[in-house]
């Protein structure tokens, strides 16, 4: 009986961690990705045909960023629009003719961009891209037109006008293009290791919730009714009963979480006894609110249901599976009223201890009360 046990028990508290990382590592692989968008393809219709937009064209599909989720490919009308009918292209991009020239000397000639019905997202895309790229390029020939206006109003000689506005437009035409020092390209190389010590923080917490489930589990299944009986008659009260299973689950938590807490701490280089100190008041956290539904709940089948219920808001509320910040904003708010949540922020250093601490003293003084109008000859857990 105590080996059938004691194989139940090391299943039960593997399990949890083993199907967690399975699912943190999913997670991890999704919102990691460089695109959730797949690249797509967009024509080029060219009718200026100068250098100007040949140097635009050339740039649009060397450019690196723009490139992971864009192909332009020069096409004629008639190709393009044939392209468009087969639904093999985004859109459509139509430089008309003396469209360089009208932008030398500041007259706004629009760009027609026709878009493909059917590929809604990607055609919202390339549309924020040009109007992006058209705010930036009004923004700057803006720029170079006041300088212009000045040098002519301070009687430059035309000379000097004349150099100053190409060195302008040619300073333009590179930093618009990013070939410029204007902006400095960061690349961020961490947002892997941040998704990992958050779904390791998350999951950390939620196993240490399961792990105190499971206890009060076993607790609770294992012991027989004449064990029961012969504890009653020994003197052995109800209200007893559940401070040694509070103590129990306590300790056995607290020991498992021991060897997560080095992992953590190595990983993540965080200070282990800061983390040690966070681990056993959320221990201690879940520790109380399975005592005291066990306390409420005189049923096994009950205590499981409502046990398996608070598991799943906790999941869903605290965010161990989708951070909360990509929830609605009524449900963000819902779920930063969970112990997960708080817990969760706790570990992750994004919060303080006050939210828990409150918890535990109203947990405590509720399953206090709850112990003291128990009657004394109460039975030792329930017997369906």
């Amino acid at each position: 009986m105590f080996i059938k046990l004691w194989r139940l028990g090391i299943i039960l508290f593997i399990a949890p961690m083993l199907v967690l990382s399975g699912i943190g590592f999913i997670c991890i692989q999704l919102i990691s990705k460089d695109g959730l968008v797949e690249p797509f393809q967009v024509a080029i219709v060219d009718n200026d045909r100068t250098k100007a937009t040949e140097f635009i064209i050339q740039h649009l599909k060397e450019n690196e960023q723009i490139a992971k989720v864009i192909t332009f490919t020069e096409l004629n009308e008639k190709s393009a629009n044939q392209m468009m009918e087969k639904n093999k292209i985004t859109a459509i991009i139509f430089i008309p003719n003396g469209f360089s020239h009208d932008v030398s000397i500041g007259i706004n000639t629009p760009v027609t961009v026709i878009s493909n019905v059917k590929k809604p997202i990607q055609s919202l895309l390339t549309v924020q891209l040009l109007e992006s790229a058209t705010k930036f390029t009004s923004a700057a020939q803006s720029g170079i037109n006041t300088i212009y206006h000045f040098l002519e109003k301070a009687n430059v000689d035309e000379e000097r006008i004349n150099e100053e506005y190409n060195k302008s437009l040619a300073t333009f035409a590179l930093h618009i293009l990013g070939r410029g020092e204007i902006f400095q390209v960061t690349k961020k190389t961490s947002i892997n290791h941040h998704l990992l010590e958050y779904y390791s923080n998350s999951f950390y917490v939620l196993t240490m919730m399961l792990w105190s489930f499971i206890v009060y589990l076993l607790l609770k299944f294992n012991i027989s009714t004449s064990l029961k009986l012969r504890l009653m008659t020994r003197g052995l009260t109800a209200k007893a009963n559940t401070m040694a299973s509070l103590i129990t689950s306590f300790i056995v938590i607290t020991i498992l979480s021991t060897f997560c807490v080095i992992l953590l701490s190595l990983i993540f280089d965080i200070h282990w006894f800061q983390l040690t100190v966070q681990s056993f008041l959320v221990v201690l956290s879940f520790a109380l609110l399975f005592s005291l539904i066990s306390s409420i709940c005189s049923s096994n089948k009950i205590f499981m249901t409502v046990g398996f219920c608070i598991i799943i808001i906790g999941i869903i509320g605290g965010g161990h599976i989708i951070p909360v910040i990509y929830y609605p904003i009524w449900l963000e708010q819902v779920g930063k009223m969970t112990i997960n949540y708080w817990a969760l922020s706790l570990i992750s250093g994004k919060g303080n201890a006050l939210s828990l601490i409150v918890f535990n003293i109203c947990t405590l003084l509720m399953l206090i009360i709850l112990l003291f109008f128990q009657k004394k000859d109460s039975r030792v857990g329930g017997i369906d």
